[in-house]
Parts: C-alpha cells; sequence; structure tokens
C-alpha cells in the first residue's frame, strides 16, 4: 500500500484474512474503502500536512494523531498495526471495556488513555523489541520514510 503511495487508514482485525491450502502462510488485506493517497500520483510528492481533519478509522486501532486531528500517513497506519499486534498478544487493550455508552465520551476517554499511556506501560510485559519498535513509530515525522527493514528485524522472531 504504502509502496503505491497510499496509506490504508482503518487497521483492524477484520481487514485482514489468512490465504488457504499453498497460500495458507498469507495474509491479504481487504477492504480499501477508507485509503487515501499521501503522495500525489504525478508529482509523487506529499499530499500537504493537514490538521483538524475528520478522525478516519476503528477508534480502538487508529493512531493518537488521528485522534487528535492530524492527516494520516505511514507512520499512521504502522502505529494502528501495533495496536492490533499488542491486541493479538494480549487478546485486549488498555482502552477496552471501560463502561461507556455514549460514542463522543467512549472517543474522549479512549484518545485521552492513548495521551498518557507510555510506550512501557503498553508494551509491558512484551517482548522489548516490540516496545522498541513502537516508540520508533511514534516518533516518525508526517513525511518520514519508516524503516520497515528495522521494523521487520525487530518483530520477525515474534510473528514467527
Amino acid at each position: 500500500m504504502h509502496e503505491l503511495g497510499y496509506v490504508y487508514r482503518d487497521v483492524k482485525p477484520e481487514n485482514f484474512v489468512m490465504g488457504i491450502g499453498k497460500n495458507s502462510n498469507d495474509v491479504y488485506l481487504i477492504d480499501f474503502g477508507l485509503c487515501k493517497r499521501f503522495r500525489d500520483s504525478h508529482t509523487k510528492l506529499f499530499v500537504p500536512y493537514k490538521e483538524s481533519v475528520s478522525m478516519v478509522g476503528t477508534i480502538r486501532y487508529s493512531s493518537l494523531n488521528s485522534h487528535l486531528g492530524i492527516d494520516q500517513t505511514r507512520r499512521d497506519d504502522l502505529e494502528s498495526c501495533m495496536y492490533l499486534l499488542i491486541y493479538f498478544i494480549r487478546g485486549e487493550l488498555p482502552w477496552q471495556g471501560l463502561g461507556v455508552e455514549h460514542k463522543y465520551e467512549k472517543d474522549h476517554i479512549i484518545m485521552d488513555c492513548k495521551l498518557k499511556i507510555t510506550a512501557e506501560e503498553l508494551c509491558k510485559d512484551l517482548p522489548i523489541e516490540i516496545q522498541y519498535v513502537f516508540e520508533y513509530i511514534k516518533n516518525l515525522d508526517y513525511y518520514e520514510d519508516p524503516d520497515y527493514h528495522y521494523i521487520q528485524a525487530e518483530l520477525s522472531y515474534i510473528v514467527e
């Protein structure tokens, strides 16, 4: 997605499916309805940085920047993937099961939790590499090219 100049913006378990038969080790991404270009298709330049944009995606896995109204880019997809990985390992995220009924209040509480939680707290009792990658992703700039090789190398033994 990112190599093609798109940001996915809706990382969640329901949007990943496994192959079957000889492709049973392959993971496929589905539902591209919220995808958006982060690079202009002709000039290959970044879409300009924007704030005060509407929240897009599934709140549980959305990046903090998305909550804050900052236009999403590759770092946000990666942050969402880290939340998904932690969810798969633990079975829950710290902001689940808050017992809040109203959507606006729930969204605000989840954003506040993501603002306050440290990488160390979020990744407690998990392999330290998850914390390192999470911290790396959280420190990426809007325009910065993520080091996918670093991320893959750090997480490779965890997901094998």
